[in-house]
């Protein structure tokens, strides 16, 4: 993960909560002195302790309630954890959620109100939804940071939910266990990985009409979430192939913090409008979550500013 995106269900919270604790509320129906729609009275008892947990509980409760998910099958027959999880996925239907064609709240509903349009995982493709009443539609691959296969009450939980993109999810996390092996969480979780780039080599490989842009991932070596998180992303990788494009923006970034224009007002033909940094760097520091490679680009204009004015005569 680059980015922390703790707040992107803020405005999805109400209406989650609503249908998950709906469906909640009618699996824990009693007829008869028993859970009248679920085969397990331990996945029923599990299910009422932790009711109020299950839509929204943050990451720290989800691991609470892994943990409450164990103790409950400790000492069960394989008969009986079977069951258990049979009405887990009965009860916390993701494929359900899915469906496009749901009048009720779904997944496309829910990824319609995010609010950050890149994946935080790599920050290399958009995660953003389309969806028209007729016609095609589209969304983000909602990664479960715990995966349902193993943790399959926690399959709508919305923190558990991270609007990612394909090769993130899919290609590279697949089912990889995140509760047992820990990486960075964008709900909860510190930005630790950073990009440094040396700038007085650079410089003085350019001074001999040789270009050697080149970046190095950081990030504490005691923190092994961060760690883990850069290998399963192959972030080290993956970003060597936007070497070029980066190097014309650190470019533009010096010969704009040496030449500003700041603030030029440019009226014509009734068009009234200041030309700022935003509008020569094409990057919007303030909004770096939100742009494709966001947080490389602004640990690049951090580390240029930082020289400048240190080496400012």
């Amino acid at each position: 993960m680059l980015i922390n995106i703790a707040g992107v269900w803020a405005d999805a919270e109400t209406e989650h909560q609503s249908y998950v604790d709906d469906i909640v509320k009618y699996f824990l129906t009693i007829e008869h002195g028993n859970y009248k729609y679920l085969g397990s009275t331990a996945f029923g008892d599990f299910l009422q302790a932790n009711s109020s947990k299950f839509a929204l509980g943050k990451p720290a409760e989800l691991e609470q309630i892994v943990e409450r998910a164990k103790a409950a099958q400790k000492g069960m027959s394989d008969f009986d954890k079977l069951a258990f999880r049979t009405d887990a996925k009965l009860v916390f239907n993701y494929g359900k959620f899915c469906a496009k064609n749901s009048p009720l709240w779904n997944a496309y509903s829910l990824c319609a109100k995010a609010k950050h349009t890149v994946c935080p995982y790599c920050q290399q493709a958009y995660a953003f939804t389309i969806r028209k009443a007729r016609g095609g539609a589209f969304r983000p691959t909602l990664d479960h940071y715990y995966p349902k296969g193993k943790y399959p009450y926690l399959a709508l939980s919305l923190y558990n939910l991270v609007p990612s993109c394909y090769s993130c999810n899919s290609s590279l996390k697949t089912t990889k266990d995140f509760y047992r092996k820990k990486h960075l969480h964008p709900f909860s979780d510190a930005e630790a990985i950073s990009f440094f780039w040396d700038i007085k080599s650079y410089l003085k490989k350019m001074g001999t009409g040789k270009s050697d842009f080149q970046l190095k991932l950081v990030f504490d070596k005691a923190n092994t979430s961060a760690k883990n998180s850069a290998n399963t992303f192959l972030l080290k990788e993956r970003f060597g192939g936007h070497s070029c494009m980066l190097e014309v923006f650190a470019e533009t970034v010096q010969v704009w913090n040496e030449s500003p224009i700041l603030n030029r007002h440019i009226s014509k033909n009734g068009f009234n409008f200041n030309f700022t940094e935003q509008h020569a760097l094409g990057f919007d520091k303030a909004n770096y979550k939100n742009e494709m490679l966001g947080k490389i680009k602004l640990d690049l204009y951090d580390a240029l500013i930082q020289w400048n004015k240190a080496w400012k005569p």
